[in-house]
């Protein structure tokens, strides 16, 4: 636990809050989590971070092989795990690091990676986020490996004082 961490300069002054990072091990699964005022996070299933990487460069090999190459050394896969993150609103965060993108409301996540079966979901919301002058709204994707072919369903709207943008 940290509760006393503070941000301060010569055009802000920042404290985020407390920050719990909490992680156990049972005989049939793991988790690792994190919680603040800007990220909540969890991991949690069987996986090992030893064999992640390789493991996902083979899985993804056969989707996207010019980006993930095969590697030649397999392990037998281990990994099964779901993953769910959400990022609270990020307005002083994104002053103080001048970073482009400020979330306003929550984005949440999640994911389930099962390498042992062959799976892959990773699903999103983003309801309400600025990227730079852009306003991006009410924006989905849910990214699957069903049916043996990787597919991404997504709908982003971009909002700017001239007009919108919609894609689906």
């Amino acid at each position: 636990v940290i509760d006393s961490l503070h941000f301060w300069g010569d055009n802000f002054n920042y404290t985020p809050g407390e920050i719990v990072l909490e992680s156990a091990v049972t005989d049939s699964m793991r988790y690792v989590s994190l919680e603040s005022s800007i990220l909540n996070a969890r991991i949690d299933g069987t996986y090992r971070f030893s064999t992640l990487p390789d493991e996902f460069s083979n899985f993804m090999h056969q989707y996207l092989p010019g980006f993930f190459p095969q590697n030649r050394y397999t392990r037998q896969n281990y990994n099964n795990f779901n993953v769910g993150v959400e990022i609270f609103n990020t307005k002083v965060l994104s002053q103080i690091l001048d970073l482009p993108l400020t979330v306003i409301e929550p984005i949440k996540m999640k994911a389930n990676v099962n390498i042992i079966d062959n799976r892959l979901t990773l699903d999103g919301d983003i309801p309400y986020v600025k990227f730079g002058d852009m306003d991006v709204r009410n924006n989905t994707f849910a990214l699957s490996n069903s049916d043996g072919s990787l597919s991404l369903k997504t709908v982003v709207n971009l909002h700017q004082q001239e007009g919108a943008i919609a894609l689906n």
